[in-house]
This record gives C-alpha cells, structure tokens and sequence, in this order.
C-alpha cells in the first residue's frame, strides 16, 4: 500500500468517523426543535383549557343565577295564585271549571 493510498484511507476514516457524529448532532438538533414545538403546543393547549374552564365556570354561575331568579318567581306566582284563590273561591271554581270544559271539547274534536 502506497503512502497515497494511506493518506486516502486516512481521509475516508476521518470523513466516515465524522459523518455519524454530524448526524447524531442534526438529529438531536431537530429533536430539540421537535420537543420546543411540543412544548409550546402543550402550553398554549394548557392555556385554551383555562380560558374554557373560566369560560364554563362564568356560564355555571350565570345559569344558577338564572335558576334562582325563576324559582323566586314561581314562588311568588304561587303565593299570588294561592292568595287570589283564597279570597275569591267561587270564582276560582268557575275558572277551573270553564277551563276543563274548553279543554274537553278541544280534546273531543281530535
């Protein structure tokens, strides 16, 4: 074997040693760029879910206000209804009675 050829071989050694290590690197390289991207994802997806859950928590509480606020009003219907029976029964019984049969001749017809 030449003293070219050694030198050839040389090189070759050099370049195919080195090739691995240039590889290893720009794929750790692009791992790391991989795993930044998945961070930021993460973290913006992590942000989403919050706003949505304060976004849900703020509709709960406004439905419940919502839910109160009929359930006081049927309350006080009630309380109205059961008043005006109590002073007027006769006329409750009239009222009951004319909506019975209006219903029973609605019904009938069908």
């Amino acid at each position: 074997m030449t003293n070219a050829d050694k030198a050839a071989d040389a090189r070759n050694s050099d370049a195919a040693t080195k090739f691995p290590d240039a590889a290893a690197d720009a794929v750790n390289d692009s791992l790391d760029g991989v795993k930044s991207a998945i961070d930021a994802t993460a973290r913006e997806a992590d942000r989403k879910i919050e706003g949505a859950r304060a976004g849900m928590a703020h509709s709960v509480g406004q439905a419940q206000k919502g839910v109160r606020a009929v359930r006081q009003h049927v309350r006080e219907v009630n309380e109205s209804s059961v008043d005006y029976i109590r002073q007027n029964p006769w006329r409750a019984i009239g009222i009951s009675a004319g909506v019975g049969l209006l219903l029973g001749v609605i019904l009938g017809r069908r």
